[in-house]
């Protein structure tokens, strides 16, 4: 295949222009597959980081939540057992039913 002159007047410009369009082209991807992997390697130190962070609050926090939890229980414990007591203490009164009133009249 041969090619006249006006031919390659055409074609070696457009071959150049091409060709720094396929350049661009590559170096884009090349510079966008970079970021993605600094963004990746970002993203898995944070992981590693707060992974890390989460281990040791959690520990902290189950010694400090049990040691409360047992005080709170113990302290629960005790205060039933106060109500339990003055409700032992008071008299026994029959509840009032606050819409009828103290006696119900059942005879027909």
């Amino acid at each position: 295949m041969s090619l006249k002159a006006v031919e390659l007047q055409v074609a070696i410009p457009r071959t150049q222009e091409l060709a720094r369009q396929q350049e661009n082209h590559q170096q884009r991807l090349w510079h966008e597959q970079q970021s993605m992997i600094t963004e990746r390697n970002q993203e898995d130190q944070h992981n590693r980081v707060r992974t890390q962070e989460l281990e040791k609050s959690a520990k902290g926090y189950n010694k400090e939540d049990r040691e409360r939890e047992r005080r709170k229980s113990h302290e629960a414990m005790e205060q039933l057992e106060e109500r339990r007591q003055e409700e032992e203490r008071k008299p026994h009164v029959p509840m009032k039913d606050p819409l009828r009133g103290r006696h119900v009249d059942i005879s027909l």
